[in-house]
């Protein structure tokens, strides 16, 4: 067990390594990309190669926000203001040991208080393992996904309902009925969650165009840039803490916390742009809401984020349960908290050393990098069909989704993707909580 779990934390930190570096992909669509993979873990494997991919993902995503300016996902865009503008005068390097430094840093002190606050768990537990509170958990959740999103909130709302409709065709095992099957065989097991995602998320995705243009930055070792950070460190304390709590944000987390570490911290620096300070300090804010987004999932089993939906609708289809209640029984906790600081080391020698020899591979692949996706997820595609024989049923459900991913490029999709997810859960939360109230 713990070989598969340092195997797949290993695993995911590859996977996030790519993730970080290719703009657009994101924790969600390389859960995508590798999801034939996942269908065969247990759960601590599961665990483990999430928090690889999310580790990582986090250290290389500023070796890209940095040297080319391009943000890999909305939190991305603080790391991009500061650090781009610091590569393109020459101190692109020590922007890369200020953010890998600050994120070891940030992630080290959020493990350290995660693992003083297990004392309390089994009282988080226990409060939330009532329904009643788990359907409020919910509410507070889909709440904020409605009125933080970009869009307007109506729209927001539309999106949102149509991922309840598009989650629940199929048999309903509550009321025992088929929902818009029309007597349709492939539609009575419900829309594939595979082709579904991929449709909306990632081909859309694909069609932007990057101008990738290297920076001129010194890349050469230098023990200064580590005085440096040592020297602003509490600039990294201070993105810690507010990462700490914006992480328990549903829906917002990582893009809320980089996003008001940037705003907070630049108050405090009082410098024009570009701010070393700033940017290490919403590098350790986003690292440290990462990790803590974690918390919810493994205590009660509730995501927050659309990449642990999309990783707790992955257990659901290998029958697996998540909370901290089974984490204690098979004494996972250490082993998850062995993988996050192995992915965090792992994230130093990638995004420090390795950082020019990255950007070198993601200029000269520049223009191959979006056929090796699409490559990768036809392949990924075709193999999860091929478990159900569902060849054209598959084909028709990423068509139609295509579509209507490339119409709604222009907003934010997610909540209607998180919903999605979830239907099945909080259709039977919502049926449970009716029956013991009423």
């Amino acid at each position: 067990m713990v070989e598969s779990a340092l195997i797949n934390t290993l695993l995911g930190c590859i996977m996030g390594t790519f993730a970080g570096l290719i703009p657009g992909t994101g924790l969600l669509v390389s859960l995508m990309i590798v999801y034939p993979y996942l269908l065969g873990l247990d759960l601590i494997s599961l665990l483990c190669f999430y928090i690889g991919l999310a580790n990582l993902a986090q250290f290389t995503g500023s070796v890209t926000s940095i040297y080319f300016g391009i943000p890999g996902e909305s939190n991305s865009v603080p790391a991009v203001i500061e650090g781009h503008a610091l590569a393109k005068k020459g101190y692109g390097h020590r922007a890369i040991i200020g953010t890998s430094l600050s994120s070891v840093v940030a992630g080290l002190i959020t493990l350290l208080i995660l693992i003083a606050l297990t004392p309390f768990y089994e009282s988080i537990f226990n409060f939330f393992f009532k329904t009643i509170n788990q359907l409020i958990v919910f509410c507070l959740t889909l709440s904020i996904f409605l009125f933080a999103s970009k869009n307007k909130w109506y729209f927001t709302l539309i999106l949102m309902c149509a991922g309840y409709i598009f989650g629940k065709i199929g048999f309903n095992e509550y009321t025992g009925k088929h929902f818009l099957t029309f007597s349709n065989a492939d539609l009575s097991t419900g829309l594939p969650i595979f082709p579904v995602l991929v449709g909306l998320l990632v081909i859309p995705q694909l069609t932007n165009t990057y101008n990738l243009v290297k920076s001129n930055t010194q890349s050469v070792f230098n023990v200064g840039d580590i005085s440096i950070f040592f020297s602003n460190i509490k600039y990294s304390f201070l993105g810690t803490g507010i990462g700490f709590v914006c992480g328990l944000v549903p829906g917002v987390s990582t893009v809320l916390a980089t996003n008001l570490s940037h705003k907070i911290s630049k108050w405090f620096d009082r410098s024009s742009t570009p701010s070393y300070r700033s940017l290490i300090s919403v590098e350790a804010s986003n690292n440290s809401a990462i990790i803590v987004t974690l918390l919810p999932l493994i205590i009660l089993g509730i995501p927050i984020t659309g990449s642990e939906a999309m990783l707790l609708s992955i257990m659901e289809r290998n029958i697996l349960e998540i909370n901290w209640q089974i984490v204690l029984e098979n004494n996972f906790q250490l082993i998850i908290a062995t993988s996050i600081a192995v992915s965090l080391f792992l994230g130093v020698i990638v995004s420090w050393p390795l950082s020019t020899v990255l950007q070198h591979i993601l200029f000269y692949a520049k223009k191959h990098f979006k056929w090796f996706i699409t490559a990768l997820i036809m392949i990924a595609l075709f193999f999860t069909a091929s478990n159900t024989d569902q060849y054209l049923y598959f084909a028709l459900v990423f068509f139609a989704f295509t579509i209507l991913g490339v119409m709604l490029k222009k907003f934010d999709v997610l909540p209607m993707v998180f919903v999605f997810l979830l239907q099945n859960k909080l259709e039977s939360v919502a049926f449970i909580s009716y029956n013991l109230l009423w």
